[in-house]
């Protein structure tokens, strides 16, 4: 009976542990949410005051209850991994949440390996900008973050005004805006948006990105199958340092309006013999792994390789950036055997690629632990030996 009632408690605690909840009321927030505590459920709008700061762990999934916003007045630190990435999204059916809010904050906030999702700005203005992000006066670090299905009046996925945030290795899938900026809605912003990948995005104006005032730089980006109108919408008086990126497959035209002089007009070829514009930007197919999946790696014989801007930061491999937010390994630039994905650490991750590379008959080779010219099981059970050593 004794072993019973013991087994029973470990049997409950296990049970309690699996289906922990925190909930979380409308009003300030500050310290350390952990993955014991996930998910926690959003209950009221929630802000971060001026002075203090919040912590995110990787894993942790943050679910708000209905059309509830977090406003970052203080600092946030949300740092997920590329294994476990912290999620922000709707607890149900409903139309949405109102997304993160950073307004008049000191700069330093990152967010990092996030998936912000499902999204709704609704109401009058600010309300119904930023369906995932909305920026005001303060300049956020967002870097391998995934925007998507989110909505808003203007920036569908990102709203920034009178600031200057870097969005960097970032996925931008199924934004939309009624307005201007399915993704990116851009006023008097000077942004940095670098290696980023856009892709099935819509706007009445801009179903990537809308540009009003200000001069951002956009480069090595993947810009593909936008909804709407056009690509890349610039109002009067904007302007872009616009280079080295790859636009294909954008509704009726790749940039409309104020466009500036040269961009799109094909008269150059690039490093890897493409033809661009005189800013490097190509317009051919990027050839990803699996788009309807998902999966926005570059294929081997893909364009983007090699054609990113070179004052990019160099692809993990040593070589020049490739456009997009994915580099792609190049066969015998393996650094680190068994290291799939370039993080300069081998682990369960790799296991995993290694294992969905083989099954896709993909291009393994860095998985070739043996060094017999081919990637296999075996293979696989040298990475995990190599792990729990």
């Amino acid at each position: 009976m004794y072993k019973f009632g013991k087994s029973m408690l470990i049997i409950s605690c296990a049970v309690t542990l699996l289906y922990s909840q925190t909930d979380i009321p409308g009003g300030n927030v500050n310290g350390f949410w952990n993955i014991a505590g996930s998910p926690y459920l959003i209950q009221g709008d929630i802000t971060i005051p001026l002075s203090s700061a919040l912590s995110i762990e990787p894993g942790v999934e943050v679910q708000f209850l209905g059309n509830y916003s977090l406003r970052v007045r203080g600092h946030l630190e949300a740092v997920g991994s590329e294994s476990d990435s912290i999620r922000f999204t709707k607890a149900d059916s409903g139309p949405g949440w109102d997304g993160i809010r950073f307004i008049d904050a000191p700069d330093g906030s990152i967010m990092s390996y996030c998936i912000i999702e499902e999204g709704n700005a609704s109401g009058s203005y600010p309300d119904n900008r930023g369906g995932a992000i909305y920026i005001e006066e303060t300049n956020p670090l967002f870097t391998h973050c995934s925007i998507r299905n989110n909505t808003a009046s203007f920036g569908g996925g990102v709203y920034a005004v009178a600031c200057s945030p870097v969005i960097l290795y970032t996925v931008f899938q199924g934004n939309t805006a009624s307005n201007y900026g399915g993704a990116v809605d851009l006023l008097g912003a000077n942004a940095v948006i670098e290696n980023c990948t856009f892709y099935s995005n819509d706007a009445a104006a801009g179903g990537a990105i809308s540009i009003d005032l200000g001069t951002p730089l956009i480069r090595s980006c993947n810009i593909t199958g936008t909804l709407g109108t056009c690509g890349i919408y610039f109002q009067e008086n904007s302007s872009a340092n616009l280079t080295h990126c790859d636009f294909f497959g954008n509704a009726e035209y790749n940039f409309l309006s104020y466009v500036p002089a040269g961009l799109g007009d094909i008269v150059l070829q690039n490093a890897n013999g493409d033809s661009c514009d005189i800013f490097y930007n190509i317009y051919l197919d990027p050839l990803f792994t699996d788009p309807a999946a998902g999966n926005f790696r570059l294929s081997g014989n893909s364009p983007c390789i090699d054609a990113g801007s070179p004052d990019s930061e160099m692809d993990p491999d040593g070589t020049i950036a490739d456009i997009g937010a994915f580099s792609y390994l190049q066969t015998g630039d393996c650094f680190l055997p068994g290291d799939l994905n370039l993080d300069g650490s081998l682990d369960v991750l790799d296991v995993v690629l290694a294992v969905n590379c083989i099954l896709q008959a993909g291009d393994c080779s860095c998985a070739d632990l043996d060094e017999n010219g081919n990637v296999n099981i075996l293979d696989v059970v040298m990475m995990i030996s190599i792990i729990l050593i």
